[in-house]
């Protein structure tokens, strides 16, 4: 940990959350695998054998894994996760968030073209000409790949269709 960094995480924490998280997962699991059969028949297995089955081995695997990390001694006050951290995953994350949310509403081409730009501009450092450049000669290069060599449409927003690609 570097100086002016502060822990948010201790690595028993992120381990017992982890464990709590798969429990709620592989609960899910055997409450929808009850929906069905979760016997054996003179067919075979019913529809919800395998799917119970593995919700129960995810749900002891996840109290073994949750009471390891509660007994682990040497674990505890060990950092896993700083405010610094945090903030770099938050500047990678959350442009691959609004890149998806652009896409949906711009199409994959223009959110494309938004996303490079920001990053090579702000993340990489880039001047605005050197940024614009990759941004848009990416998404054009694409465009031309997936929709004129490839034959596969991908998704389009207004900015194709104010353009004439449908």
């Amino acid at each position: 940990m570097n100086l002016g960094e502060r822990p948010l995480v201790s690595r028993t924490t992120a381990e017992v959350a982890t464990a709590a998280i798969l429990f709620c997962i592989g609960a899910a699991i055997v409450v929808g695998a009850l929906e069905f059969q979760i016997g054996w028949d003179e067919n075979g297995p019913q529809p919800g054998y395998f799917p119970f089955r593995v919700g129960l081995v995810v749900m002891l695997g996840a109290l073994g894994s949750g009471a390891t990390a509660l007994l682990h001694r040497e674990w505890r006050g060990t950092v896993w996760l700083t405010d610094v951290q945090v903030r770099r995953v938050a500047s990678f994350f959350g442009p691959v968030v609004a890149f998806v949310a652009l896409a949906s509403v711009l199409g994959l081409y223009a959110a494309m073209a938004f996303y490079l730009v920001f990053t090579t501009r702000f993340q990489g450092d880039y001047g605005w000409a050197k940024s614009l450049t990759i941004g848009l000669g990416t998404a054009v290069a694409f465009f031309v790949l997936f929709e004129f060599l490839f034959g596969q449409p991908l998704l389009k927003g207004p900015i194709e269709g104010l353009l004439g690609f449908h």
